[in-house]
C-alpha cells in the first residue's frame, strides 16, 4: 500500500517514464521502447502489494477467487475476481498443419457464451508435460491426429484481466489420422486453406481469441 505522499509522488514520476517510452515507441515504432515499458512495469513499479484472497469455488483442477489488492495510483484497494488453474502447467493451442498446407478447425460448444464456435483444437496441461507432450495428446485425443513434428511457436494469455493462465501455440506439422476417433467436445472438424481461414476470418465466422491469436503467430 502507498504509504506517504513521497511514495506516490514517485509513481507519478515512474507513470510519465512510461508514457515517454511509450511515445518513443509510437513516433519511432521502435520494439526496443515497448520492451523498456514492460521493464519499468514489471521491476520499478513492481507487483502489486497483496491483500485479502477469497476462493469463491474450487474443485481439483480449477478455481474462481477474489483478491483485494493496492494497484491504484491514490493508495485505494481494487477488489478483482480472476479464474485459473490449481497447476501451473501451461495449456496448449494447436495449429495442426497437412501435408497440403491446410489447417484443422472444428465446432465447439461454448456454454458460457451458449453458442458453437469455429476454433483451433486445444487443452489443458498434465503435470510434468512440455507443452509439445500435450499438443500430442490433446490432438489425438481430439482429431485422431499424428504430427510428424510439434514446434512451440509462442506464448499468450486468453484475458488477462479475468484468467490466470498460461498458453503455449504449437505447430503440428504434416499431421496424418492414425484414428477415427474424433472428441465429443468437437464437431464436423475440416480442413481449411490459407485463403478458406482468410474468408472465415473476414466474414466473422472465427471470433475465438486464442483461435484468432494462434492462427496469426502461425503465419495463417
Amino acid at each position: 500500500m502507498i504509504k506517504s505522499e513521497k511514495q506516490f509522488n514517485n509513481l507519478a514520476e515512474s507513470d510519465k517514464k512510461l508514457e515517454q517510452v511509450i511515445s518513443d515507441y509510437a513516433a519511432n515504432n521502435d520494439r526496443m521502447s515497448l520492451i523498456q515499458a514492460k521493464k519499468y512495469l514489471d521491476e520499478i513499479l513492481g507487483t502489486p502489494t497483496s491483500g485479502d484472497q477469497i476462493r469463491v469455488w474450487s474443485e481439483p483442477r480449477f478455481h474462481v477467487s477474489v483478491w483485494k489488492q493496492n494497484i491504484r495510483a491514490d493508495g485505494r484497494d481494487f477488489l478483482y475476481h480472476y479464474a485459473g488453474f490449481a497447476t501451473s502447467v501451461p495449456g496448449v493451442v494447436i495449429v495442426p498443419i497437412n501435408d497440403h498446407g491446410e489447417t484443422l478447425l472444428a465446432w465447439h460448444y461454448r456454454p458460457a457464451n451458449h453458442t458453437w464456435s469455429l476454433e483451433l483444437p486445444r487443452g489443458a496441461g498434465e503435470e510434468s508435460e512440455t507443452p509439445e507432450k500435450t499438443a500430442q495428446r490433446e490432438l489425438m485425443e481430439e482429431t485422431g491426429l499424428e504430427p510428424h513434428r510439434l514446434v512451440e511457436i509462442g506464448r499468450i494469455h486468453a484475458d488477462g484481466g479475468i484468467l490466470q493462465d498460461d498458453v503455449r501455440i504449437v505447430v503440428a506439422y504434416d499431421c496424418v489420422p492414425v484414428s477415427n476417433t474424433v472428441d465429443f467436445e468437437l464437431k464436423h472438424p475440416v480442413w481449411c486453406s490459407r485463403n478458406e481461414i482468410n474468408r472465415l476470418r473476414s466474414g466473422g465466422l472465427i471470433d475465438c481469441a486464442l483461435t484468432l491469436s494462434a492462427l496469426s503467430l502461425a503465419g495463417f
